[in-house]
């Protein structure tokens, strides 16, 4: 075995080896941490944006409810009293749009008079009679409602009252189409059926075909009747800009989810709000959320289904609906990190999600597997580095050792020629260093200098030597 090979086998190939496994372990290691890092924040951004959504709803929860305590003890009746809370409650809590105060017909024994006092107000303005009932303060309430309007809506002096919010301003209007809409009937029939007291969070709707709703009711109990709600109305357009910040990769995208699989927020694409899980359908060339079979019914989207009859829906790809089903069936693990496979696209994506109380909504958070662990690829970038500078060390200790190895090799051969008893040996003198190899290369070719000049000496002697013979015979 050569002293090159020996070099290589005991010195170069060992620190290769060693330098490999320690670049692999730290890879993993680095991988595995990195991973973990990559899903806990990935967790913790649809955690913390869970947290400011159920904030709140529990400030609407918490509003609705303390107010109808008020309102159906103390203040039920007094019509008047009731209209001014209702508006100093939207004017102090601004993240409201907008509330409601609804009696049951006859509720407080007053709708007779309330009618006859609107009546008057339309028709005698000027000329008010003794027993005038102003149930909503018309004169200090600004309203943009004409008496007439006042009249129809009110079924014959009903209290029926709604404050909105517009231009930073309070207006108000009567209350119609409650009767047909969740936050009464809902409220109503779950009083009716469970006897059961409590407040309520509608699903989304799209208000004036432009702002995306939520209310939260409670009822009015009076000596254990139904008699009405009241409700406070939330914008909820702001909350898909406020998913934003709290993405964990750019093109990972939020979905908020009622509990009963409506879509009340997409970071993606706001215009499917309202829809069903079920209907969520993207385009298979552009990612775009399909919706030509959907139409707006009482401020949702619902299904045509004379469109949805002459659609192919092979044409488009399930992918957020099947994670959103997956998530709603509790397929998967809460405050964990998920992972659905699109295996028609072959794809992969990471799914996180928290389940909000009180209002039973789901957050999702859906990002692309590589694009969730994109630093990961840094950790085998420094690990096949430091492979390759181990490979670098070896080749460069290779080219360093030719020069000693070499020296060594040449004092070896000439020390076997002279052993063999040759003294013609072919060891060149390489100029004076204090390396050892250098020394006993010159060393070697000092030696054999020497020897081949004795024996060229010894030679000569012999042939003097055998001349003097010749001539003294």
């Amino acid at each position: 075995m050569t002293l090159r090979v020996k070099i290589f086998l005991y010195f170069i190939l060992p620190v290769l080896c060693a330098i490999t496994a320690i670049s692999l372990y730290d890879s993993q290691s680095d991988f595995l941490v990195h991973k973990k890092l990559s899903d806990e924040a990935f967790v913790a951004d649809t955690q913390n944006a869970a947290a400011v959504i159920s904030k709140g709803n529990t400030e609407g929860i918490t509003l609705v409810t303390s107010t109808a305590s008020v309102l159906g003890t103390s203040l039920f009746g007094n019509r008047t009293a009731s209209v001014a809370y209702m508006k100093d409650m939207l004017a102090k809590f601004r993240n409201f749009s907008g509330c409601s105060i609804s009696y049951e017909p006859n509720a407080d024994f007053n709708d007779m008079k309330a009618y006859k006092s609107l009546i008057e107000l339309r028709d005698t303005p000027e000329k008010l009679s003794k027993n005038f009932f102003d149930s909503y303060d018309f004169k200090n309430n600004p309203t943009s409602e004409s008496m007439e309007n006042w009249v129809e809506n009110t079924q014959n002096g009903r209290f029926l009252c709604y404050w909105k919010r517009k231009n930073d301003r309070l207006e108000m209007e009567p209350l119609v189409g409650m009767e047909s809409s969740e936050y009464y009937s809902g409220i109503k029939n779950k009083f009716l059926t469970s006897n059961e007291i409590g407040p309520l969070i509608t699903q989304p709707n799209i208000y004036n075909n432009s702002v995306l709703t939520v209310e939260y009711a409670y009822p009015i109990i009076v000596d254990d009747r139904f008699a009405g709600e009241v409700a406070f109305d939330r914008n909820l357009n702001y909350i898909a800009d406020m998913l934003e910040k709290y993405k964990s990769t750019k093109d990972a995208v939020f979905f908020l989810i009622s509990d009963q699989s409506k879509v009340i927020s997409c970071t993606k694409d706001m215009s499917i709000c309202t829809a069903s899980v079920d209907d969520l359908y993207t385009n298979k060339d552009n990612d775009t959320f399909n919706t030509s079979f959907l139409q707006s019914k009482n401020g949702k989207l619902v299904r045509d289904e004379s469109v949805s009859a002459q659609t192919d829906f092979s044409r488009f790809s399930t992918l957020y609906r099947d994670i959103l089903r997956n998530v709603t069936k509790n397929e998967y693990k809460a405050a964990n990190v998920s992972f659905f496979a699109d295996e028609k696209a072959n794809l992969e994506y990471a799914v996180s999600f928290v389940p909000m109380r009180p209002s039973n909504w789901i957050l999702v958070q859906i990002a692309p597997k590589t694009s969730l662990y994109a630093d990961l690829n840094d950790t085998f970038i420094n690990s096949f580095a430091e492979i390759a500078a181990g490979f670098a060390i070896f080749l460069f200790t290779l080219l360093f050792s030719n020069g000693f190895i070499s020296k060594i090799k040449n004092a070896t051969t000439a020390a076997e020629s002279l052993a063999a008893g040759k003294t013609a040996v072919a060891i060149k003198e390489v100029p004076p260093s204090r390396d050892e190899t250098a020394k006993l290369n010159n060393a070697m070719y000092l030696l054999a200098s020497r020897i081949a000049a004795l024996v060229k000496e010894t030679k000569n002697a012999n042939y003097r030597l055998l001349e003097s013979a010749e001539k003294i015979t």
